[in-house]
């Protein structure tokens, strides 16, 4: 039997991207660019119930959770949806079905199975990937999914196991831990540990027909002792228990929640990872869920309104009728009244007038001509004259840098006047500026070679802002009827939060990697972008645009799944 340490002692961050990871991957990339045909993920809102253990996981919501026919067809399922197919091709099937993770476990199987003379099949991993399975995956500090417990079921699992747990008593990658054994009925199930690769490992436990595959003991215990709630949720699970599909308030994969038909694969991408640290802004926002049945993805989003404060109109129109054509990317949200006001007092004691200050949907858009850390803006301001002056105010106050050399620290505000609109701007020293500092009104100010002509600006009740002056510009021309804005491609007649340019994002991503990557500097990346990241970018921009149409919500529900409409433009 082998020892283990306590998991409080053992080094951390264990990377595991094995076969079941890979899966996990892929539907996380997918649900990022958004655009299969598949959209949804709900955080359910029970009474909180946070598992915390060593690694700082809520075992209880997943930000990635799969529930699948066979974990082995996932990355070809994944690439039936024509976009996917397209931009990231067969390669993402060889890379998984060749991963090194993969092959270590399938290696270290085989090794037993020959050394020990068992009566196995020779595809013994390919076999049990082949089974139904849940996985559930958490991200780690350095934001992969590096955390994860799978569920597989199998006619006759103990049966095919129990060769390869005898050899466990024997064997220098296979044995059984000392960590305490996981009680069900009269049973105690221990768990075990193979190690693969030289310095990886995962560990198991089985139990009739069902086995649970852990990422790393870490799981079990917080601090130097095994946590009794997480053991019990392994115990559930072993035991043939639903839990994350509970939790994130799904039914049953068969038959669909909205088709009569079996759905063989479902992955379910939570707000928690798709949020990049920003859901607090967004909590109305729970993920997104994808579902394949025999007639293909379908896809859903979930809100989750428990907060009096979210405005849920979703009145978007404004917003559309602002932006200014030709975005690559965009996506308009209803505001979060409270939360925003709570960051914003934190800079001024008197920022409290602020509350309620937007209504309605704000929305961003970024351009293929301008950069991804400067998108621009559009949103309505609730209030009079008297009111729309305290973004100005939060501007002057928030928006600069330390300038040593400027007579205030600080380069002062440039306000201007044309027709209804007000124009405010300060010059701000920045290394990714997008300007050189010769162009700047006050070079010798600037302590930076590049700067942004961070700019706002307010017509009648819509604010606009960005650090691209010229966004902002071509805004003030859209609302001047000089220039045609989004609403003119945007679909009507329903709710649009999102809106995608392929080409237009081909074209920004493309220059944004390069400017990164100057060949003189780094030309091993820059040979790497050249040969693996330009030829998907060159698909990407084949893909038509797209627009995201969302069913209106039921009123009174605290949370709900709602269907999501993909129509290319």
């Amino acid at each position: 039997m082998t020892e283990l340490t306590s998991p409080a002692k053992k080094a951390k961050g264990r990377k595991l991207y094995a076969f079941i990871i890979a899966g996990g991957l892929v539907a996380l990339s997918a649900a990022v660019w958004g655009w299969q045909h598949y959209a949804h993920v709900a955080e359910k809102t029970l009474t909180p119930w946070v598992v915390q253990t060593n690694l700082q996981i809520d075992l209880n919501t997943p930000d990635v959770l799969i529930d699948s026919n066979s974990l082995s067809q996932l990355p070809r399922d994944l690439l039936t949806i024509p976009f996917l197919h397209d931009v990231l091709s067969e390669d993402v099937v060889f890379y998984y079905q060749n991963n090194a993770d993969r092959l270590g476990i399938e290696g270290s199987v085989r090794r037993i199975v020959y050394e020990h003379d068992l009566k196995l099949q020779d595809k013994l991993l390919t076999s049990l990937l082949d089974q139904p399975a849940e996985a559930a995956l958490w991200h780690d500090k350095k934001g992969r999914l590096s955390h994860y417990m799978v569920l597989i079921k199998r006619s006759g699992l103990s049966k095919l196991l129990e060769p390869i747990l005898f050899a466990a008593t024997s064997d220098k990658q296979l044995s059984k831990t000392e960590i305490s054994g996981i009680k069900i009925n009269n049973d105690t199930v221990p768990i075990y540990q193979l190690r693969y690769n030289g310095n990886r490992s995962l560990l198991f436990a089985a139990w009739h027909d069902n086995m649970l595959i852990f990422s790393s003991s870490d799981m079990l215990f917080k601090g130097d002792e095994q946590d009794a709630t997480a053991t019990d949720i392994a115990r559930g699970l072993l035991s043939g228990e639903k839990h994350w599909n509970t939790r994130f308030g799904l039914a049953p994969r068969l038959p669909s929640t909205s088709e009569k038909q079996p759905v063989r694969q479902r992955i379910v991408v939570s707000a928690n990872l798709l949020g990049f640290g920003y859901q607090r802004l967004i909590p109305a926002f729970a993920g997104v869920r994808f579902d394949m049945s025999a007639d293909g993805w379908h896809s859903w989003l979930a809100l989750d309104d428990k907060s009096a404060s979210v405005d849920t109109s979703f009145d978007s129109a404004p917003v559309w009728a602002a932006m200014p054509s030709g975005a690559s990317f965009c996506v308009a949200v209803p505001y979060s009244h409270g939360i925003a006001e709570q960051m914003l007092a934190r800079l001024d004691a008197d920022q409290h007038p602020l509350n309620g200050l937007l209504k309605g949907a704000g929305g961003l858009c970024w351009y293929e001509n301008s950069q991804l850390q400067s998108p621009l803006f559009v949103g309505q301001i609730n209030g009079g004259t008297e009111r729309a002056q305290l973004p100005a105010a939060l501007f002057e106050k928030a928006i600069g840098a330390r300038e040593i050399n400027a007579p205030q620290g600080v380069i002062a505000v440039k306000k201007t006047q044309s027709g209804a609109a007000t124009l405010w701007q300060r010059e701000v020293s920045s290394r990714y500026g997008q300007y050189p500092a010769a162009l700047s009104a006050a070079p010798e100010q600037l302590m930076s070679a590049s700067f942004f002509r961070v700019s706002l600006a307010m017509q009648d009740q819509t604010v606009l802002f960005s650090l691209d002056d010229t966004l902002v510009n071509q805004a003030l021309q859209t609302l001047n009827k000089t220039r045609s804005p989004m609403a003119d491609v945007i679909p009507t007649g329903s709710t649009v939060p999102l809106y995608i340019n392929p080409q237009g994002m081909a074209k920004l991503l493309r220059r944004e990697t390069l400017e990164s990557l100057p060949k003189n500097v780094e030309p091993v990346f820059f040979n790497a972008a050249q040969t693996l990241l330009m030829p998907k970018l060159d698909a990407l921009a084949e893909q038509p645009r797209y627009a995201m149409s969302l069913a209106d919500p039921e009123p009174g529900d605290a949370w709900q799944w709602l269907p999501v409409t993909w129509k290319a433009l």
